[in-house]
């Protein structure tokens, strides 16, 4: 969808990429796939910063997340932290 808005709108750095892509012989369903591949690079790469910027900071003097809070970072993604409970689990029996 952002691609294609994009690509509708002269000016935009989209469609210029696009037109550069045609220009170097792309087919235009090619180019418009490099256009979609390259905006979700984009997207992704300034997912990650956000993540790394929010990650949790070990120097008290730095501002960051509020004590207590956690996040562990798994597959590149930042994820609550997962465990056990404190509490222990009903005994089947008793019900």
């Amino acid at each position: 969808m952002a691609a294609v808005s994009q690509i509708s709108h002269h000016g935009t750095a989209g469609r210029t990429y696009y037109q550069r892509k045609i220009d170097e012989g792309m087919a235009p369903k090619s180019a418009l796939r490099a256009l979609k591949r390259k905006i979700s690079d984009a997207l992704y790469a300034r997912m990650i910063a956000d993540a790394r910027r929010a990650a949790p900071t070990t120097d008290p003097g730095r501002p960051g997340r509020a004590d207590g809070e956690r996040l562990c970072i798994q597959r590149d993604r930042l994820t609550p932290p997962t465990g056990s409970s404190d509490k222990p689990l009903p005994d089947h029996d008793q019900l």
